[in-house]
């Protein structure tokens, strides 16, 4: 549970029934700086429906001032790794998405050949591939049981089937 990390907010994000993304960054990656632009414009355009946090250390002084110069304002800064190291974080950038249910997927920006990050153009694309994933974790907790998973996910079964025809997944996928 997103609680027991010691994410200060998360019981209000619950509450609202919003899924958090917790953008892992590091002050030394360049990948995680060419990326905050794109994360200050997910923040904006997507503040309805997804809390997006960027998670980081060093300077607190230093991190509000580069926050504000890219645009960012969600920075949650750690002392060292202790939220990284409770959610398995080995390498940045990463993300994790928490759903309203406090349970979570990961995601690091590993390169990888038959799946390379740069086929993702929006943050609707990696939304749509993390849902997906997510989704499918909890179909095969629930062993394909459709209503129990839309229990788990807190959705009505219909938007729950609705959810996987958009993105591709047929019932015991």
């Amino acid at each position: 549970m997103l609680d027991g990390f010691g994410f200060g907010g998360s019981r209000r994000h619950a509450l609202e029934k919003r899924p958090v993304l917790l953008i892992f960054s590091d002050p030394g990656c360049t990948q995680c700086a060419e990326l905050m632009p794109q994360v200050a414009e997910w923040q904006d355009r997507h503040r309805q429906a997804l809390v997006i946090t960027v998670i980081s250390r060093g300077d607190p002084s230093a991190k509000q001032a580069q926050a504000a110069d890219f645009g960012v304002h969600s920075v949650l800064l750690q002392k060292d790794s202790e939220i990284a190291d409770k959610f398995a974080i080995a390498g940045t950038p990463s993300a994790v998405l928490v759903g309203a249910d406090c349970a979570y997927t990961r995601a690091a920006a590993r390169r990888q050949p038959d799946r390379p990050l740069d086929r993702f153009g929006s943050l609707q694309e990696v939304r749509e591939a993390a849902e997906r994933e997510y989704i499918l974790k909890k179909l095969e907790e629930t062993n394909g049981n459709v209503t129990r998973t839309a229990e788990l996910l807190g959705l009505e079964r219909s938007n729950l089937y609705r959810k996987m025809k958009t993105l591709g997944i047929g019932p015991k996928e």
